[in-house]
């Protein structure tokens, strides 16, 4: 895993880099994966923690102040 925070998630969506976004289910919860053209990376918290959605709706919030507008949801 190639952990990536929300500040860096800005600055690679804002350049264009991010390729997509997949939102993964894990035990009733959701983790974000991003991928780039040579990366792919996991949210993470300030902690270097996964960061984990408990409502996919919080997850997808994020993601549009990120400046990502498209995201695939696997339950």
């Amino acid at each position: 895993m190639n952990p990536i925070t929300q500040p860096e998630l800005k600055l690679i969506s804002s350049t264009g880099g991010v390729n997509r976004v997949i939102a993964d289910s894990v035990d009733g919860k959701f983790k974000i994966e991003i991928e780039t053209a040579i990366v792919k990376y996991t949210l993470v918290t300030q902690k270097n923690e996964v960061r984990l959605f408990s409502k996919i709706d919080t997850a997808w919030n994020v993601m549009q102040e990120v400046g990502v507008n498209e995201m695939i949801v696997n339950i």
